[in-house]
């Protein structure tokens, strides 16, 4: 897939977590990861190692937990060699300790590949701590800037806030 932003073109790579595997489905993870758009057998074991996940790569698919799978999520992803990573409620159903760690993750790979990061959460005191620019949906733009600006100006402030509801996108630019 590919994104043309600013008259550029990206590569993309969509990260969603897709639990819903069937039973009966007989996925390994490693199987998962080759399925990757522009796979290359040179790269499962860097891109496994990284996200330590290699000990994982004979299990099925529908046995891992939640920050398993959105770490092998992840992998799939990375193995596109994505210029822009897109992630969707990447920290769904994982504890507090998990969702740091990911976070950390995300933050580290984004320098690492120099690679642009556009995160949708829920998670307002997230958005606001671990981003570069925060969009407030809820239909339309409600209101858009780096969080320190919006912690700022307190209407802005009101406005994220008050729309609980209201999608938020994280932005991690590339230098």
């Amino acid at each position: 897939m590919a994104l043309a932003l600013e008259s550029k073109t990206y590569a993309l790579a969509i990260c969603r977590n897709t639990s819903a595997c069937p039973e009966t489905l007989p996925l390994s993870v490693k199987h998962f990861l080759q399925l990757a758009k522009g796979y290359q057998a040179n790269d499962l074991d860097q891109v496994a190692n990284r996200l330590n996940i290699y000990r994982l790569l004979d299990n099925p698919m529908q046995k891992l937990s939640g920050g398993e799978l959105q770490r092998v999520l992840l992998g799939r992803a990375l193995l596109s060699k994505p210029e822009l990573l897109v992630l969707d409620e990447p920290v769904q159903g994982l504890d507090v300790s998990g969702q740091s760690e990911l976070y950390h993750l995300i933050s580290d790979l984004k320098d690492e590949l120099n690679c642009g990061v556009l995160m949708v959460s829920h998670d307002l005191h997230l958005v606001m701590a671990a981003t570069d620019k925060v969009v407030c949906l809820n239909g339309h733009i409600c209101c858009e800037g780096h969080p320190q600006t919006i912690q700022q100006r307190p209407k802005l402030l009101r406005i994220v806030w008050s729309v609980c509801t209201c999608s938020l996108s994280s932005v991690h630019s590339s230098p």
